[in-house]
């Protein structure tokens, strides 16, 4: 189980203090995808940072399996990240060298057919020989999504994976990690803007406002609380746009 225990954080912007996190406690289960909600500047990607080690708590932990962040070798040995896609990608490598690469960062060997398992999965094979600089903005992030689950660690932290992608690979992309999570009992914590994305794939939808948990729980308990039919719709009356 993933903890995050009264975690708290502040930034100083422009000579004023601003609460970025506010006491935010969960708990997730193996097994469980839990999508973070919110308007810009809610607090969803530090959140993410705190419980990926990019960042510290002024306050508070994050646990799992009882291993604290604070032990950070055994914590980050657990985990994986994508941020902002693409830039986690080596240009000049192609995507079976950024695999392999990656995963000897980590101290992870994997051979060729490790890693032709990922390829297959993401319908790389065409472009698998090429740099990543010559590939589409799609593939690209289909790549760099790829070299984070081929690490094949316990937890799983992805911002916004589907950001800037048209409708075909978003769905393509929506569709793998919905099976890989399914097959293999990971946690995967996603900030996201993507209602299709939300719905797909959530186990559980947390909203954030200000640094504050407004509301968690299902997709469909959300919708039945708003009365509305699809997540988006939900969202934005609960938001006073509809």
């Amino acid at each position: 189980m993933l903890i995050i225990d009264r975690v708290s954080k502040k930034f100083n912007v422009n000579g004023k203090e601003k609460i970025a996190v506010d006491n935010v406690s969960i708990k997730i289960k193996k097994g469980e995808t839990v999508c973070i909600v919110g308007p810009n500047g809610a607090g969803k990607t530090t959140t993410v940072k705190i419980c990926s080690g990019f960042v510290l708590p002024d306050s508070g932990n994050v646990y799992y399996d009882s291993i604290s962040l604070l032990n950070r070798k055994k914590y980050l040995e657990k985990i994986s990240v994508l941020f902002e896609g693409i830039r986690s990608i080596n240009w000049v490598l192609t995507p079976l060298e950024n695999m392999e690469y990656l995963s000897g960062l980590r101290g992870i060997k994997k051979n060729k057919k490790d890693i032709e398992k990922y390829i297959e999965m993401f319908e790389l094979g065409d472009y698998k020989n090429q740099q990543c600089n010559s590939l589409s903005r799609g593939n690209q992030q289909k790549v760099a999504i790829a070299c984070c689950l081929c690490l094949e660690t316990d937890v799983v932290f992805m911002d916004e994976p589907t950001l800037g992608l048209d409708m075909e690979i978003s769905h393509k992309i929506i569709k793998i990690l919905k099976t890989y999570a399914q097959t293999n009992k990971k946690i995967f914590v996603i900030t996201t803007h993507d209602s299709d994305f939300i719905e797909e794939i959530a186990d559980k939808v947390l909203i954030i406002e200000k640094g504050k948990i407004m509301f968690e729980g299902s997709c469909e308990k959300f919708k039945t609380v708003q009365n509305t039919n699809t997540f988006k719709e939900a969202y934005l009356k609960y938001r006073g746009v509809l």
